[in-house]
């Protein structure tokens, strides 16, 4: 469809309660070693930084694989190793308590993955295709409706079986924000 500027598979959207963490080992160490090593995980295509737009700081996006060929850190993460540097973690290794290891091969800059109230923590993003379960589609919005109907019609050929849900990330991030609304408006009252 015309409308469509780009669109990611990905395990959840950028913004999204849903993120998944695991214990991590870097440059050899045991992932299972160590009380503190944790990380949030995130697995995406090669196209979810340009639809997102996140831009990298240092490295590249990782080849196109479905069983991963990568990380790309974000800067708590490259932190929490004791980097200073983007350049310095590109090249190392990181293994999760999964299973997987790859190198870092890019950084990205850190962003808000749920609320902008809460932390960033430590990320990894990787291309796994297994855990992808959302796809992201950026549109032009005076089209959104006909695209909507077109991946609805699509979904529905496809998959009978399961409903088609959408949601757009404006209304995501207002949902997270009614509730702190609402709890600054109550401590007003105070």
């Amino acid at each position: 469809h015309t409308a469509v500027e780009a669109l990611s598979l990905s395990r959840a959207t950028a913004i999204s309660q849903s993120m998944y963490g695991t214990r991590y080992g870097y440059d050899g160490a045991n992932p299972e070693e160590g009380q503190d090593n944790m990380v949030n995980l995130q697995f995406a295509d090669q196209d979810y930084f340009s639809t997102y737009q996140i831009p990298l700081l240092a490295g590249e996006v990782y080849s196109p694989a479905d069983s991963g060929s990568g990380f790309i850190a974000n800067e708590a993460f490259m932190r929490e190793v004791g980097a200073s540097a983007p350049e310095e973690v590109i090249g190392h290794y990181v293994s999760l308590s999964n299973g997987l290891e790859f190198p870092i091969v890019g950084v990205v800059g850190d962003y808000h993955t749920t609320t902008f109230s809460s932390t960033i923590p430590p990320l990894l993003i990787s291309n796994v295709s297994t855990y992808y379960q959302s796809l992201s589609v950026k549109v032009n919005l005076r089209q959104a409706g006909e695209v909507i109907e077109a991946l609805q019609q699509v979904w529905q050929e496809s998959y009978p079986e399961f409903a088609f849900h959408y949601r757009f990330l404006d209304d995501a991030i207002e949902s997270y924000y009614a509730e702190y609304q609402r709890l600054l408006s109550l401590t007003q009252l105070f």
